[in-house]
C-alpha cells in the first residue's frame, strides 16, 4: 500500500510501456520482509495524496498481499494504469505506462507499504522500529536518526487514514483507504 509511495510523481502523464532500472544501493530503505511475513491475504483500493520537491499529486493505487506475493497497481487520475510492481520475496519486477522516470526505485515503494501495514517490523541491520499503541504512531530509526514517522487515524492501518512523513528524503503522504477485500 498503501502506500506507496513515492511513485506518485510518475502519475502526471502516460505514455508507452517500458522497464526501468534503478540503483537502489544509492537509496537507504527498510530491507523487505517477504510477503509471507504479513500473515494474510488482503486487497486494498487506496486514494494517495501526497508532497514532494514541492509538488502536490494524487492517485489511486491497488494493493494484493497473499503468502506468495505483493502487487501494487497506480493509476493515474484518470484512471490509467500507470505502473505495476510485484514482489514475490524475491524479485521486484516493475513496468512503467508513462513517459516520466520514476524518481525512487520500487523496492523504496514497496518498504514503505510494508513499513505502514506490517503489524510488526523487526529490528535489523541497523534499522529499528518504535511503536506507540497509545498514540498510534510509528517511527522507524536507521543509525539512530528518526527517518520516517506515520501515523495511524483509525484502528487499523487499513480501517482509517495514515499520514507517512519521511524526513530523510523530504516526501509527506496521506492515504485514504477506499475499499478492502480479503
Amino acid at each position: 500500500m498503501i502506500q506507496l509511495c513515492l511513485l506518485l510523481l510518475l502519475l502526471v502523464g502516460c505514455g508507452a510501456h517500458h522497464q526501468t532500472s534503478y540503483q537502489p544501493e544509492a537509496l537507504r530503505y527498510y530491507p523487505l520482509l517477504p510477503p509471507s511475513s504479513y500473515r494474510r491475504t488482503v486487497a486494498i483500493e487506496q486514494l494517495i495524496e501526497g508532497w514532494a520537491k514541492g509538488e502536490h499529486f494524487q492517485f489511486h493505487s491497488q494493493l494484493e498481499i497473499d503468502a506468495y506475493h505483493m502487487l501494487v497497481l497506480g493509476f493515474t487520475t484518470f484512471q490509467i494504469k500507470a505502473f505495476v510492481i510485484r514482489y514475490d520475496g524475491k524479485t521486484v519486477d516493475v513496468e512503467n505506462f508513462t513517459d516520466r522516470k520514476m524518481p525512487f526505485p520500487p523496492e523504496m515503494v514497496l518498504s514503505d507499504i510494508q513499513k505502514i501495514l506490517w503489524p510488526a517490523l523487526p529490528n535489523r541491520d541497523g534499522w529499528h522500529i518504535v511503536d506507540d499503541t497509545t498514540s498510534k504512531v510509528r517511527l522507524v530509526f536507521f543509525a539512530g536518526q528518526l527517518v520516517t514517522r506515520i501515523q495511524y487515524r483509525g484502528p487499523s492501518p487499513i480501517d482509517g487514514d495514515v499520514e507517512l512523513v519521511d524526513l530523510q528524503y523530504g516526501y509527506q503522504l496521506h492515504i485514504h483507504t477506499l475499499n478492502v477485500g480479503g
